[in-house]
């Protein structure tokens, strides 16, 4: 097995806490569990991220993007508030994800995130953010 960057960090930090540019052996989950949301009104499957992405390493991003992915657009000037609950259990001990949020302007986002689960098994979420001028999350 190959070794991935999990961790390339735009900013490094010190090296003493070994997370810059981390290397591990890393499977991407094969039997995923399920996001599940408290509002489906904001929410469309399917999410592309920047090619300016930073924050995860590409290989992490890929794996993320490979499973479950999401768009989550709150409209211009709209007050919103959502859950994303993910529980990974005996039967679905794994979860990719990737999630895109687009905040217009002026709008808000009361967002909860619900991680948790099985003992066994490995995750991988990523998650980009975008907001419009005066938008708050």
């Amino acid at each position: 097995m190959e070794r991935t960057s999990l961790n390339r960090l735009p900013s490094p930090t010190f090296r003493y806490l070994h997370t810059n540019d981390t290397k591990v052996i890393f499977t991407p989950p094969r039997v995923s569990a399920k996001a599940v949301f408290s509002e489906s009104g904001f929410v469309c499957k399917g999410a592309e991220f920047p090619k300016e992405f930073e924050g995860a390493s590409e290989e992490t991003a890929a794996a993320a993007l490979a499973g479950e992915s999401y768009t989550i657009r709150i409209p211009d000037g709209t007050e919103a508030r959502l859950e994303i609950t993910v529980m990974a259990d005996d039967m679905h001990p794994d979860y990719a994800g990737a999630f895109r949020f687009l905040l217009g302007k002026r709008s808000g986002l009361d967002l909860v995130w619900r991680c948790g689960g099985g003992r066994t098994g490995s995750g991988c979420m990523a998650s980009c953010y975008e907001l419009e001028e005066g938008a708050r999350l």
